[in-house]
């Protein structure tokens, strides 16, 4: 059975470096909502008009959020047949669901062992 890790937190917290270790260790795809969505975020808001940095107003969460997250796991569902999968993104929201997990064993079809690895440092460390 193959592993989607799943490393969370705030910005700045390590996620990313922590997530290409794991991947390394797991012999893992590593997908960074960074590096899989932001070119299309980017150009989108431009099209919008907004700000293309922006990742707090309303408007960007109501329209990019949802999506952002349903195409990493859909890459990481895709991936998980032939491979192990580390994914790096905040999940701020969903870490507050209690089944969380069964959602996203439902959302990736596939069996697989889910781990979760939540990030955190004090405000002065993320510096």
């Amino acid at each position: 059975m193959k592993t989607l890790g799943i490393v969370t937190g705030p910005p700045a917290s390590g996620k990313t470096h922590f997530g290409r270790k794991l991947a390394r260790e797991l012999d893992a795809a590593f997908l960074d909502i960074d590096t899989v969505t932001e070119i299309l975020v980017k150009t989108s808001l431009q099209t919008l008009g907004k700000d293309p940095f922006d990742r707090d107003s309303p408007e960007f969460k109501s329209r990019f959020r949802e999506p952002i997250y349903d195409t990493l796991f859909a890459i990481a569902a895709e991936n998980l047949p032939f491979s192990n999968v580390v994914v790096s993104g905040p999940f701020t929201k969903e870490l507050a669901d209690a089944v969380w997990p069964e959602k996203i064993a439902t959302k990736v079809g596939v069996p697989c062992d889910i781990r979760i690895y939540l990030m955190k440092c004090s405000e002065p460390e993320r510096l």
